[in-house]
């Protein structure tokens, strides 16, 4: 599932765990990435605001 506004998306792997990935840099990472989370922070923030 891409992370819209970012370059990550959240994979899953076959096992059921979940991790990011960045098409752009091909990093990856198993916690949220800073921009990531502060994106989901001002979504939720504005979704609040509505």
């Amino acid at each position: 599932m891409k992370c819209v506004g970012t370059d990550w998306s959240l994979v899953t792997t076959n096992d059921g765990k979940r991790y990011y990935y960045n098409a752009k840099t091909k990093l990856s990472s198993w916690q949220i990435p800073a921009n990531v989370a502060k994106l989901r922070k001002t979504q939720e923030n504005d979704a609040l605001k509505e």
